[in-house]
């Protein structure tokens, strides 16, 4: 199978499978590039310390069951994509072991995206299974990879407070390197920013980059005026605001935050540059 390049199964009989051979075939193909499991992944896993490199693959799209057995036991690429169920395994090869890289979430209509950014590369990881509470759902799966190494977080689309329980606060406590937090096209703002008032959220935090076009002009100028101001008090402080918006009175308010926060931006252009800001999934 040296010549492989594309490998697709789809709906394999229904009964327990071993990992094993699996690895095997794809060790016997390693110029693979793209790989399709439809409902078709194994489900036990007896084996450990073996690992398979796919150093070649650009995508592959794991459709029903558990990734975890068999992802555990593959060397994917930087540079890959990945689509499969939204929970990433707690060890996954070479996959999460990222140091001083960024992440751009997006929840674009009900399929969340998680786009890893390391100097080597850039994996992306896609819901192959739409499901609903997808924003509580992307931070239950930041929660798996260790979010206390993360320094830059961008959150597209998708309701912040879209139901009780959701773990998007205790997530964001636990960001303790966070430098820069970007949030676009988002619902209930404020209500989640309002949380950084606690100078134990995200101490790090330098630069905050807000989209309030979904506001409806209700933007809440005081609340964020509350962060800036208790932050810079108990030496916190925010360096760098910049707010999108094409509201000409919030415009004129916002230069009363320069109190606080070194560097304030507030304008339309702003906003033109969060429209282009990529949140989806292109194949």
């Amino acid at each position: 199978m040296i010549n492989l390049t594309s490998f697709t199964l789809k709906y394999t009989t229904s009964g327990d499978s071993s990992v094993w051979p699996f690895l095997d075939f794809f060790e016997s193909a390693p110029n693979l590039r793209k790989i399709l499991l439809h409902f078709a992944t194994p489900t036990f896993d007896t084996h450990t310390g073996r690992l398979v490199s796919l150093e070649h693959l650009r995508r592959m799209d794991i459709i029903g069951g558990n990734p975890s057995p068999l992802l555990n036991h593959l060397l994917v690429p930087v540079s890959a994509e990945l689509a499969g169920p939204f929970h990433p395994p707690t060890s996954c090869g070479c996959l999460w072991q990222l140091s001083g890289f960024t992440i751009h979430v997006g929840v674009r209509e009900i399929c969340p995206t998680i786009r890893f950014g390391g100097p080597d590369g850039h994996i992306t990881v896609v819901s192959a299974n739409p499901q609903p509470n997808t924003t509580c759902r992307v931070f239950e799966s930041l929660a798996q990879v260790n979010p206390s190494n993360i320094e830059q977080l961008t959150l597209t689309g998708g309701d912040l407070m879209e139901r009780d329980g959701c773990i998007g606060y205790w997530v964001l406590f636990c960001m303790k390197r966070l430098r820069t937090l970007t949030i676009l096209d988002c619902d209930n703002l404020s209500r989640f920013i309002s949380c950084l008032v606690r100078t134990d959220m995200c101490p790090e935090l330098e630069e905050l980059v807000l989209d309030a076009r979904l506001e409806g002009g209700e933007f809440d100028l005081p609340g964020i005026m509350e962060v800036a101001k208790v932050r810079a008090s108990m030496a916190a402080s925010l360096k760098s605001l910049k707010i999108g918006s094409r509201d000409i009175p919030l415009q004129t308010s916002v230069s009363g935050l320069k109190r606080y926060i070194p560097h304030v931006e507030c304008g339309p252009l702003l906003a033109l540059e969060s429209d282009d800001t990529d949140g989806g999934y292109d194949d």
